[in-house]
């Protein structure tokens, strides 16, 4: 499931294998066995691939079908900074 996704994503997106090798910092062959399904990657891996596509984890890993967005946590008011402002 979750190299369907990536491909999927990848596809999607216009990015090709070696653009994701070089953001992950790793071979055009690494890459393409998560694709295949032959490699998983680890948490790091996983955690960038999600910012990077701007899905959830749970998105990627095939645990729900909604593309959630990830939120900037710079970007994102919290209810305090709304009540200091009088909101």
């Amino acid at each position: 499931m979750l190299g369907e996704r990536l491909r999927s994503l990848r596809v999607d997106n216009g990015k090709t294998k070696e653009e994701l090798s070089i953001y992950l910092n790793m071979t055009v062959d690494a890459y393409s066995r998560y694709e295949t399904g032959k490699r998983q990657p680890g948490i790091d891996g996983l955690i960038k691939l999600s910012i990077f596509y701007r899905v959830s984890l749970d998105y990627l890993l095939g645990r729900d079908d909604i593309k959630m967005p990830v939120f900037d946590r710079e970007n994102v008011v919290s209810y305090r900074d709304l009540v200091e402002l009088g909101v």
